[in-house]
């Protein structure tokens, strides 16, 4: 319980105007950038517009590419990584939600690496990744603070995440809640559970450490608080934004030691097949999965119970409120047919009291058959 070992290597940098205030530090990266982004959020929220006048300050050349996809797939990487190569650029800076930070990571490899999905999966490519930074604009993944970067494999159809603990950490974060100030209602919440997933599946899963769980506790409360005073009428305030961007760095801090157990391995089923957003897919199960948490560890719930000053099972009840997603109908078959994909799943296994094929049946049957 007392074991402690961590490692983090993104060097954080937090406030308001972070960006433009710290600019000095994309200068020591190189004097040509690859900015990689959505088509549209990275513009709206302005944190497109504080990299560049943070680039120009310093003479740094710049193009953008902003062919990023939702989901995005090893042949939107490998555009990415192209378009970085053909600029000849020394460093990549990311922007965006979890979409355009996986890809800036994968480009950031490819952009030196011409090697297959599998070569990607695997972490075994020859050159060393181009330098990155990561800018977050939403608050959910807490991708800035995590090597992990989740690319569909066209083979296959099915999500995958791959990692390398030494080329796939951002040299630098840079977190300005101020840029999820104009994400509507729906993708508030999304993105929000996403991070309480992160950070129950972290509490509750078999790697857990004295420094994980701090991290974890700090976020469930954070982020539990802050949703509650989210209100689908209603302006969400610059506190509770900034509260809620705050929680998912904790959560993916948390992620980065923990990983995932079940919650994100069956969410993402539904967003592959049915185009679920990855907040509400990973947060279908949460409710199951934190109530299997207290079961089998009675007493970390007992903690969480105490820090967050919510019972499990009001902690659960709001969960399953706040995930609005109106999710399909199973028939038995399409179960039985998907459980292959989970045979032995190491996400599963490392789920409280372990997760069997057999569990997996029984939870779908009961919460998503006909």
């Amino acid at each position: 319980m007392f074991d402690c070992n961590f490692h983090m290597p993104v060097r954080m940098i937090s406030g308001k105007d972070c960006v433009v205030k710290n600019s000095a530090e994309f200068a020591k990266l190189g004097k040509r950038c690859l900015i990689i982004t959505g088509h549209s959020s990275a513009k709206k929220c302005g944190a497109l517009d504080d990299c560049i006048d943070a680039l120009t300050a310093h003479d740094i050349a710049y193009r953008v590419f902003d062919g990023v996809e939702q989901n995005p797939t090893f042949t939107n990487c490998t555009d990415a990584g192209r378009a970085s190569a053909e600029f000849r650029a020394d460093f990549i800076v990311g922007i965006g939600g979890g979409s355009p930070l996986d890809v800036a990571k994968a480009a950031a490899v490819l952009a030196v690496n011409d090697v297959e999905p599998i070569t990607l999966y695997d972490a075994n490519w020859p050159n060393p990744a181009l330098p990155f930074v990561l800018i977050g604009t939403t608050a959910g993944t807490g991708s800035e603070v995590t090597p992990f970067a989740v690319i569909t494999n066209e083979t296959t159809g099915r999500k995958k995440s791959f990692c390398h603990k030494g080329q796939t950490y951002a040299t630098i974060a840079f977190c300005d809640s101020k840029y999820t100030g104009s994400l509507p209602y729906d993708f508030t919440v999304s993105t929000a559970l996403d991070a309480l997933s992160h950070a129950l599946e972290g509490y509750y899963g078999s790697r857990f450490n004295t420094i994980s769980d701090a991290l974890a506790l700090t976020a469930v409360k954070t982020i539990f608080h802050a949703l509650k005073a989210v209100k689908p009428d209603e302006p969400i305030s610059e506190d509770i934004r900034r509260e809620l961007y705050y929680g998912s760095l904790y959560a993916g801090i948390t992620l980065n030691h923990c990983t995932t157990c079940f919650c994100h391995q069956f969410g993402y089923y539904f967003t592959e097949n049915y185009g679920t957003p990855h907040g509400f897919a990973c947060a279908a199960t949460l409710p199951e999965f934190t109530l299997r948490g207290k079961q089998f560890l009675p007493e970390k719930a007992a903690v969480m119970e105490s820090f967050v000053g919510v019972s499990i099972e009001e902690l659960c009840d709001s969960i399953e409120n706040w995930n609005i997603y109106k999710f399909p109908s199973l028939p038995e078959a399409e179960i039985d047919a998907m459980l292959p994909r989970f045979k032995d799943a190491k996400h599963l296994k490392e789920s409280p009291g372990g997760f069997t094929l057999e569990d997996t049946k029984e939870l779908f049957m009961k919460k998503f058959s006909r």
